[in-house]
């Protein structure tokens, strides 16, 4: 049935939309992280009334979307929805291509070293073991104040792209995440560039 006229006026503004994380746990389901507010920039009404397809800026891969439709959400018959609420997962964005995978890890499993750790369990080879599945435990951590990961390729490479996984890749608080890094590159471990 097509939705009332009550329902179609200002749509777009009565729409409320949120999206998120899970925090993984060892049972079912987990605490909300990265929880953020969306707008609904335009929601179109279809010819025939029946269909409603919103415009949202700023939704992210990976992340659980809430959406809550307006209340009264009533049809031209007088009925109103059973449900006004829906949670789904956006699993990719519709249009956009992801960053390329596959190539070659050349860090994988060489020899780093670091400023300091946080534990014997988080030292600079946890930056390099190409895993984030172990969480906490599988994780470079410092606690000293230049901060840095040096890791030695063995041999000079081109390298066309840096992957850095950061402390939310693992299942930790995200505002624990690397920022303002710096990547350098060096043909001899003293000179940097």
């Amino acid at each position: 049935q097509p939705v009332s006229a009550e329902t179609a006026a200002n749509l777009a503004s009565h729409y409320k939309i949120k999206q998120g994380r899970y925090q993984a746990t060892s049972s079912y389901g987990g605490p909300k992280i990265d929880e953020e507010t969306l707008t609904v920039t335009s929601a179109t009404l279809s010819a025939d009334g029946k269909k409603v397809t919103l415009a949202v800026n700023g939704r992210k891969a990976g992340h659980v979307v809430y959406l809550r439709s307006p209340r009264p959400f009533t049809l031209t018959t007088g009925q109103s929805l059973w449900s006004t609420e829906a949670w789904y997962t956006l699993n990719a964005i519709p249009g956009v291509t992801p960053p390329p995978t596959g190539g070659t890890n050349l860090a994988l499993n060489k020899p780093a070293t670091a400023d300091s750790s946080c534990s014997a369990t988080e030292g600079p080879a946890k930056a390099v073991n190409g895993s984030v599945a172990g969480g906490n435990g599988d994780k470079w951590c410092s606690k000293g104040t230049s901060k840095y990961l040096q890791v030695d390729l063995g041999a000079s490479h081109a390298v066309n792209r840096v992957v850095v996984k950061h402390a939310g890749a693992g299942g930790e608080n995200t505002a624990w995440n690397t920022r303002d890094f710096t990547v350098a590159s060096s043909p001899d471990g003293t000179t940097w560039t």
